[in-house]
């Protein structure tokens, strides 16, 4: 029987959200579910398409070709050197194929998993593989001829990961946990709840960036946070399911709209800081102008909200002040021209 992630994709209707980020289209592809980058290409596998197919994302014109056919359900994929593992959840089994291969085909890794497997992460030569219907995460050790499945923790609903360190961070449906995995009997911390259907997630640095099947977004958290606050980073999706990323740009499976798309704003406007030599704007907090140190020359300048989006431009000179006042209250980024930077706060 079909794993039916549709059922899952109540939409809600009647309901406005604001677009946090652009989109671009990168290509068409029925039902992707899972995604995973090597190099410059986009591996994705299409669930109800029973297919892994995999995109040039490089290209001027990024079309999916198929990769593999006839699979039995691929949910998730996963790299390890030259070959790339499928979770085919119909047939209760993990595959491989050889990526240098012209042909591919599939061979065996481990089957007669009764739960069906939901989702693969690589940790060196350990294989973990969630299983949403049987409420665990396990993993296998690649190198055996014959892996044995070693259970690691008993868990609600896991689907999936991504690992920071020692760290497992994964998706538990309404929200996300993690579990240390050098301990012998991990003990679940839950990270965030309140989460719409809470599907693939990625790290970036300290920010972990997760889809919302059901929420049609994507929303992210700073890890290194005790208690995170969900950011929202776009929205208005159509059933977000996969995500990766490539030269710090982020892309997004939609299972409903069928293809691929990557957000216009690169992830890194997040780093920006102020250093001693860098602009400083004064006052900050403020509520109506700010007015910048750190430059006599006139510069022009761009503002971005905390989501990268670009919010105003224009130019300035030494002391000359910058009219906020139809800022919306919130953390902003000033980037100038010639590279400097500063953060100030609209009050």
């Amino acid at each position: 029987m079909k794993n039916k992630h549709f059922i899952l994709l109540i939409i809600s209707l009647g309901i406005s959200a604001k677009i946090i980020s652009q989109t671009t289209d990168v290509a068409s592809l029925v039902d992707p579910i899972s995604m995973r980058i090597n190099g410059n290409i986009l591996y994705v596998a299409s669930e109800l398409g029973d297919k892994i197919s995999k995109i040039d994302i490089t290209s001027s014109n990024p079309t999916a070709t198929d990769l593999i056919t006839n699979l039995s359900g691929p949910v998730d994929i996963a790299i390890n050197g030259i070959d790339l593992y499928i979770a085919e959840f119909n047939s209760n089994k993990i595959t491989k194929i050889d990526l240098t291969s012209a042909s591919p085909t599939t061979s065996d890794v481990i089957t007669g998993l009764a739960e069906g497997p939901s989702g693969l992460l690589f940790d060196g030569n350990d294989l973990y593989i969630s299983f949403t219907t049987g409420n665990k995460i396990s993993k296998i050790d690649i190198t055996q001829s014959s892996p044995t499945l070693t259970d690691i923790v008993n868990t609600s609903l896991p689907r999936g990961m991504a690992l920071n360190g020692n760290d497992l961070y994964y998706t538990t449906n309404i929200g996300i946990s993690k579990i240390d995995i050098t301990e012998n009997n991990p003990a679940i911390t839950s990270i965030i709840s309140g989460l719409t259907t809470s599907y693939n997630l990625i790290i970036n640095g300290s920010e972990l960036f997760v889809t919302e099947l059901n929420g049609n977004k994507v929303s992210k958290i700073d890890i290194t946070q005790s208690s995170p606050t969900i950011v929202n980073v776009v929205n208005e999706l159509s059933g977000p399911a996969g995500i990766a990323i490539y030269n710090n740009v982020l892309y997004i499976s939609e299972v409903i709209g069928d293809k691929i798309i990557k957000l216009d704003t690169p992830l890194s406007i997040k780093d920006y800081h102020n250093d001693i030599n860098e602009l400083v704007a004064f006052p900050n907090p403020s509520n109506n102008y700010i007015q910048i140190t750190g430059t006599v020359e006139q510069e022009t300048y761009i503002i971005y909200n905390v989501s990268g989006k670009q919010i105003v431009n224009g130019s300035f000179k030494k002391n000359k002040k910058i009219n906020i006042i139809n800022l919306t209250n919130d953390l902003y980024i000033l980037k100038t021209n010639k590279g400097k930077i500063l953060k100030f706060i609209k009050k």
